[in-house]
């Protein structure tokens, strides 16, 4: 009984690190470790009436618990082996066809599963990021739609529908983008990080089309550190076209010379695609000062 008590202890630990060292992308590797941790508190849970019957019954069926436990974190480490496999080719410029027709073969793969698992949200999210850093915007975007957003968790759908809206704001189609926005917003849960995002698309949007008044209360409602760069830079150029649409050109200028290189280029892509009162501003900026977000 030794060994099984040893197992019991040591299995949710082991597989913990597994997952853990399987995924590279540190938000991926949050969710599942997350999602990890509840599945192991649920059916560790069922064990409690057993262990009112008898002890070593209770420890043989958390062993059962925790080896299906190993098992689908070893199944979940294959397949993020899979995606990683997949998104070097992507991201190999010898290599990027071949990537593209892995990560078609692999999406079509998670498809034939059946249902809509988190696993395959968080796969499809990823290499429709990688298609369209290659570019491929309607590739990515085909990515996306083929996922049936209405069999989604809320959280999940709203990751999806701010994914699309962030693709037809790099093409300039705002009236898309805004229906996609407004589809994240009714999903998301309060208190996500999509929420905050989304209502940046929309200020940015409304700053695009000259609704100032909007655009900045939208701005005053976005709450939290805005730790990624393509927020700051959404918020700092909705900002930037309020100011330039007043004529305060010096003001727009020295907010955008704020971000760091990384938000600023997301800037530059962005008043490339939805051109407004700032976007002249943007490509005529000198090197950017030291963020106050680093």
């Amino acid at each position: 009984m030794e060994w099984v008590l040893l197992f019991v202890l040591w299995a949710p630990v082991v597989g913990a690190l597994m997952l853990r060292a399987a995924i590279h992308d540190p938000d991926r590797s949050a969710q599942a470790l997350a999602a990890y941790v509840r599945a192991a508190i649920f059916l560790h849970a069922l064990a409690l009436p057993p262990m009112l019957v008898s002890y070593g019954v209770a420890l043989l069926v958390l062993a059962g618990f925790d080896a299906a436990l190993l098992l689908m974190v070893w199944a979940a480490r294959r397949d993020e082996q899979r995606l990683e496999l997949v998104l070097a080719a992507m991201r190999d410029p010898a290599r990027r066809d071949e990537g593209v027709r892995a990560a078609r073969e692999w999406l079509g793969v998670l498809e034939a599963r059946r249902g809509a698992s988190a696993l395959r949200v968080d796969h499809t999210l990823a290499i429709a990021r990688a298609l369209d850093e290659m570019g491929r915007t309607r590739d990515a975007e085909y990515a996306l739609e083929r996922l049936p957003r209405t069999l989604l968790a809320p959280r999940e759908a709203a990751r999806i529908s701010l994914a699309i809206a962030l693709l037809a704001v790099e093409r300039g189609e705002t009236a898309r983008a805004r229906e996609f926005t407004a589809r994240a917003l009714g999903r998301a849960p309060l208190g996500a990080p999509e929420v905050s995002t989304a209502r940046a698309v929309w200020a940015l949007l409304d700053a695009v089309d000259g609704h100032a008044r909007r655009a900045l209360i939208g701005i005053s409602r976005i709450t939290g550190v805005l730790a990624s760069p393509l927020d700051r830079a959404m918020i700092a150029l909705a900002r930037a076209h309020v100011l330039a649409g007043r004529g305060e050109a010096h003001g727009a200028r020295a907010l955008l010379r704020e971000l760091d290189a990384e938000a600023r280029a997301r800037a530059e892509r962005l008043a490339a695609s939805c051109p407004g009162p700032a976007s002249p501003l943007v490509h005529g900026l000198e090197h950017p000062l030291e963020s106050p977000y680093r």
